[in-house]
């Protein structure tokens, strides 16, 4: 509707100017002569014919430039491009952050895989210690029974000889035992 008017930038003017041409080609003498006297009228309106044409464009342009129906269209089209715009970077923003909140979801995630498995490991070094502890209590004892076993015994000697040779081999045993676990 609006473009009708402003489809006059391709008008074709049927305006001839050769009612204002500066000499009549039949009043040449010769031939070169009416020829070069029509080329110089057929320059003449040629640039009469671009002068019309500017003219005309002049007023479209003016007419196009005042019209308030193309105000109104130039506003609407660029208040679309721009809410486009708005609506193309709030998808962007909302993509980063979906982004973002997922990479966070996943390092928190990892981070709790992390620490449960340090919990479990933790929790494993102190069974463990715990285990060997009881071990060192149980060698202990044991060894305490062993020593006062042999003392009750009298080192299993008759003599002191003997016993000091059987106190060194019961000590002995009882650091073996120890080791082997």
């Amino acid at each position: 509707m609006i473009c009708i008017f402003f489809v006059r930038y391709d008008f074709d003017s049927w305006r001839e100017f050769s009612y204002l041409d500066e000499e009549e080609k039949e009043k040449g003498e010769n031939r070169d002569e009416r020829r070069w006297i029509e080329k110089q009228n057929k320059a003449a309106r040629q640039k009469r014919k671009k002068e019309e044409t500017s003219r005309i464009r002049q007023l479209v342009d003016n007419a196009y430039a005042c019209d308030p129906r193309v105000m109104k269209f130039k506003e609407d089209e660029k208040a679309k491009k721009i809410a486009m715009k708005k609506a193309k970077q709030d998808a962007i923003k909302q993509r980063q952050e979906a982004e973002e909140k997922q990479r966070r979801d996943a390092e928190e995630e990892e981070r709790l895989i992390k620490q449960k498995e340090a919990d479990k490991i933790k929790a494993r070094v102190e069974a463990a210690k715990k285990e060997r502890e009881e071990q060192d209590k149980a060698f202990k004892r044991e060894r305490k029974l062993l020593m006062a076993a042999a003392r009750e015994k009298n080192y299993f000697a008759s003599n002191d000889d003997e016993r000091v040779k059987n106190i060194l081999d019961v000590d002995k045993l009882a650091r073996l035992l120890s080791l082997v676990r």
